[in-house]
Formats: structure tokens, sequence, C-alpha cells
């Protein structure tokens, strides 16, 4: 995407993925059931990851001892909650990439491996963490559906940029 002073240029394939990322979802909700799950799965785990990346290592440092009681054995109801609201927002996450890729392969649209790797990545990066977390098995399992889920998102982004127009037009917003 070109940006000028007099306006914005932009690729008829830019144009194309803005309308099917915002307006078909909100157009054809019934359709979109798989976006919808994916989007919502991928905002909810933000914050699983801004805990990870930097609630648990201050909390190493200075809290060793609540790391294990947040995280393993405490059954007090706000880390109860705190425990139910992670797994249902990785289980949507899950859900949702699993129907994504389902619509991927189905659609023959996009590059069905990517939605292969959709299928498969997403539930093992969410089950080694969540039910494989103590010892070796957790890390392989969590890196091998990591590493699917990443290959999935390359090949993705890979197949859009492949197939992005080369001809630019000038959009007009002045008008």
């Amino acid at each position: 995407m070109l940006i000028s002073h007099r306006g914005s240029y932009f690729t008829p394939g830019t144009l194309k993925a803005v309308r099917v990322a915002l307006v078909e979802p909100v157009a054809y909700p019934k359709d979109s059931v798989s976006y919808w799950l994916s989007f919502m799965g991928t905002v909810l785990s933000l914050p699983i990851a801004v805990w990870d990346s930097f609630m648990i290592p201050y909390l190493a440092i200075h809290a060793p001892d609540l790391i294990l009681q947040i995280e393993e054995v405490s059954v007090e109801t706000p880390v109860l909650i705190f425990r139910t609201i992670v797994f249902l927002t990785v289980f949507i996450f899950s859900v949702g990439f699993v129907v994504f890729g389902i619509g991927l392969i189905r659609l023959r649209f996009l590059n069905q491996v990517s939605g292969a790797c959709f299928i498969l990545g997403a539930p093992l990066f969410w089950i080694g963490a969540l039910f494989f977390s103590k010892g070796s098995m957790g890390n392989i399992v969590t890196e091998i559906g990591a590493t699917l889920f990443g290959v999935g998102l390359i090949l993705l982004g890979k197949h859009l940029l492949d197939n992005v127009n080369a001809t630019k037009f000038h959009l007009d917003l002045t008008a």
C-alpha cells in the first residue's frame, strides 16, 4: 500500500482483503462463524500473552510461590474463575481456528495446507499448554502445535500476498 500527500493508493487486492475481512463477516454472519470464532479467540488470547510475557517473569523474580499458587494448586474462587476464563478463551481460539481451517479446505480458495496446519496446530498448541504443562511432554506438544500454527499463518499470508493484483489505482477520499 502506498500513501501519498494527495491521497491513498491501494491495490485492488488490498481493498478486496479489507472488504473480505471487515464487510463480509458483518453482511453474512451465518457464513462467517469460523471467522468470528478465530477473531474472538485471538482477541481473548491477548491477555494470556500479556500474562505469560510480562506478569510471569516479574512474579518469578519477586514472588515465585505466587505463580505456583495461581496456576497450579489454589482452589480459591478468584483463581478458579481466572483458570476457567483462560480455559474458555483457549477453547474458543482453538475451535475458531479449527473451523477456519476446515473452511479453508472446503472452499478450496486458499492454500489447503494452511488449513490443515490450523486444524492440527491450534488445538495442539493449547492442549500442550493446558493439559501437558508439566515436563518435557507438554513442551513438545506445545512446540509442535505452535510450529504447525505458525506454518499455517505463514502459508496463508504468503498465498494472500502472492495473489494481490499488481495494478494500482487511486482512491479519492476527498469527494
